[in-house]
């Protein structure tokens, strides 16, 4: 008699598990793409030093980023939004009934949009480096985007499988021709013979 011990405990599996086989590199280019462009918006965008006001008194040094526009908040999170839409396969499978990278070019084309009107608002007060940058941050995004949708939108519609290559298991229904166009081909096996026409034959009448 063996004594047998306790069973091995099942290893306990995440109900969201990273999967980076299922990106591609477009796809992770998308959001190192976006990643730059909230750094620059962090970074200074204009820098105003203090200056004597008389009677011993200064103004005090302060600069100027990104965020504080409306505009280019609204564009950060939808550039992170787009990012995310293109990370979410190595997480879950979300099926939608479009091409899925769509969703990634529209935001990031907003963003870029937003960006450039922001940035050409900023002239009045001078050239800026970061905005420059934010421009062109946000139009590498767009065509990294436009790259991974165009993959998609080129698969058509899945021919129909002609019957010779079809499983056996599965026949055509009663009817119903499994392939247009060869009426003449055998529907249920044997040979395909053509329809007699005329009288049948004659009965020959009982001998008494």
């Amino acid at each position: 008699m063996t004594a047998s011990g306790p069973g091995p405990t099942p290893a306990h599996r995440s109900p969201l598990r990273f999967d980076r086989s299922r990106l591609t590199l477009v796809d992770v280019a998308v959001a190192v793409g976006a990643a730059l462009y909230v750094v620059c918006l962090s970074v200074p965008w204009f820098r105003y030093d203090g200056y004597d006001l008389g009677f011993g008194y200064r103004s005090a040094s302060y600069s100027v980023n990104g965020f504080v526009s409306g505009l280019l908040t609204v564009g950060a999170v939808l550039v992170v939004a787009a990012a995310a839409w293109a990370l979410l396969p190595a997480l879950a499978d979300v099926r939608v009934p479009f091409p899925r990278a769509t969703v990634t070019v529209g935001l990031a084309a907003l963003t870029f949009l937003l960006t450039v009107v922001e940035w050409l608002t900023t002239f009045d007060v001078g050239f800026t480096l970061a905005g420059l940058l934010a421009v062109l941050t946000s139009a590498a995004v767009v065509g990294l985007a436009v790259l991974r949708v165009l993959p998609e939108l080129r698969v058509g519609p899945a021919l129909p499988e002609f019957p010779g290559t079809a499983p056996p298991d599965q026949p055509a229904g009663p009817g119903v021709h499994p392939w247009p166009g060869h009426d003449d081909a055998p529907r249920y096996g044997g040979s395909w013979q053509p329809p007699q026409s005329g009288p049948g034959p004659s009965r020959r009448p009982p001998q008494p």
